[in-house]
């Protein structure tokens, strides 16, 4: 039921990427380790074209990704209310997610993606995590003063547990 990309989680918002340009891009050529967005689709086609980015155009070309020229540590991600989903704000890295959803009571979720890939046990609420969790509390606040995040509504809903188990 991952009809689109409404939520966080590593199903819905992962995609390959395949990109072929034998003058930037080695044949075979594999990444992993990077994090990569379609806000990078518009400056990676100006600068294979050669033209100069005077637009000011958010996102970086895949090909600074590439070769290591510039590196995206973390992402906001953001999906507006609708469609009874609750507005979500989120902080993503390799290593953690952090999610806020904006019902009538803002929700949390943290998962430690490099112990729990499938993001199938809640950790908001483990001491243990309590310091990370609120640095990635910050950068989302931080993301959302920086970006003009505007305020959000607030749907009735509600985190049922803290964990999630999966059949």
């Amino acid at each position: 039921l991952l009809g689109g990309k409404e939520i966080i989680y590593e199903e819905s918002i992962r995609l390959p990427l395949f990109m072929r340009y034998p003058k930037w891009f080695t044949a075979g050529s594999v990444v992993t380790d990077e994090i990569a967005s379609n806000i990078d689709i518009g400056p990676t086609f100006l600068e294979a074209a050669g033209i100069p980015d005077t637009f000011n155009m958010d996102g970086i070309s895949l090909h600074q990704l590439y070769n290591g020229n510039v590196k995206r540590k973390d992402f906001m991600y953001e999906f507006p209310v609708g469609d009874g989903l609750p507005a979500i704000r989120a902080v993503r890295s390799l290593n953690y997610m952090y999610s806020r959803n904006y019902c009538i009571q803002s929700t949390e979720e943290f998962y430690d993606l490099t112990k729990d890939p499938k993001e199938d046990t809640n950790q908001i609420s483990n001491p243990s995590y309590a310091s990370t969790i609120q640095t990635y509390r910050n950068k989302l606040d931080s993301l959302r003063t920086a970006f003009a995040d505007v305020t959000l509504y607030n749907t009735p809903c509600y985190l049922v547990t803290n964990t999630f188990q999966r059949d």
